[in-house]
């Protein structure tokens, strides 16, 4: 379990680096169109181990006495949360695009900025996360 959770981790942790390569330095290659099929698994995988680190806490039954571990389990769920709205908006719109024959730029196309932010913040941070639980298991 240890070596499946790490390896999860670690794709996490490449997409989010790759994703921040591709926006910080525009280089041509991987395509965004190849990335966004790379970000998919990422964006799920992110927002599964949210709930589960979610799930964890809140089974340890804490919450109110530790407000910094609370606030910071939460926020990273809810980001995930939104990262996957915003991603499946997104990719639908532009599968939407694509089965209509349009160029593949949608009206919305100017919020892949935002999901591409979200990306290599929340699959950076779940990937750091995940590695330092198996380390645990």
């Amino acid at each position: 379990m240890r070596l499946f959770v790490r390896l999860l981790a670690a794709y996490n942790m490449l997409v989010a680096l790759a994703v921040t390569v591709k926006s910080v330095f525009d280089v041509p290659q991987p395509d965004w169109e190849l990335l966004s099929w790379l970000m998919a698994p990422a964006v799920v995988i992110s927002l599964a181990a949210a709930y589960v680190f979610k799930r964890r806490f809140d089974a340890e039954g804490e919450g109110a006495g530790d407000t910094v571990r609370y606030l910071d389990v939460n926020i990273h769920f809810y980001a995930a949360a939104v990262l996957f709205v915003g991603y499946g908006y997104q990719w639908s719109a532009y599968l939407n695009d694509l089965a209509w024959g349009s160029s593949g730029l949608s009206n919305t196309g100017s919020l892949w900025i935002y999901v591409d932010t979200l990306v290599i913040m929340v699959a950076a941070v779940m990937g750091v996360r995940m590695w330092n639980a198996a380390r645990k298991m």
